[in-house]
């Protein structure tokens, strides 16, 4: 990491062996659902006890360029649509519970080291990264895992938010080793 004498983060294939990890008895949260795709492969590899689906589906018209601002939800009734689409796709799995709220708010309802994983995908500036990181970590079980998409990501301005606040968080909390399977991170969580 950036200013300590760790590992670099690590390189493997594809998300699968990350998916591989998550027990059937584990309490999981997917930050970021969009439409529920990564949701199903999710519950299609790993079928956990609980899958908890935390998204605002709130359109941000100040970032045109993102799925959610303009790309391709246009305003917010086509974000509430994609809302209630994700709604009735998971209406018949009693482990699913959908939370339309912002993560920082959603990880409030969680008890701490009450959860086995978490993979944030929401809103990619390093501040809201950095928030997620923040409000999530003492919320995963020692032994389980933070996770989360974009590592590689590219902001607006030309940076990696995503890695930075990554690797910022990491180095306030002393975590020297962060890994990477196809632009994913992983944190094990062994506080």
């Amino acid at each position: 990491m950036s200013g300590t004498q760790s590992r670099p983060i690590t390189v493997s294939g594809d998300r699968s062996p990350l998916l591989k990890r998550i027990a059937p008895s584990a309490r999981c949260v997917e930050v970021g659902v969009w439409k529920g795709d990564f949701s199903a492969e999710i519950l299609d590899t790993a079928n956990p006890a609980e899958l908890h689906l935390v998204d605002p589906w709130s359109f941000e018209p100040r970032y045109p360029g993102r799925l959610y601002g303009g790309r391709l939800a246009k305003n917010q009734s086509e974000m509430d649509r994609i809302y209630f689409g994700v709604v009735n796709r998971f209406r018949f799995f009693n482990n699913v519970l959908v939370h339309r709220m912002k993560s920082v708010a959603a990880a409030e309802v969680f008890e701490p080291k009450s959860l086995d994983w978490v993979y944030i995908d929401g809103d990619h500036s390093y501040s809201a990264v950095l928030a997620d990181l923040q409000a999530w970590y003492p919320k995963v079980v020692t032994g389980g895992l933070l996770t989360g998409d974009d590592l590689a990501w590219r902001g607006e301005d030309g940076t990696h938010p995503v890695k930075a606040a990554v690797l910022e968080f990491c180095r306030r909390n002393q975590i020297s080793t962060v890994n990477e399977v196809n632009n994913q991170f992983v944190i094990d969580v062994v506080k």
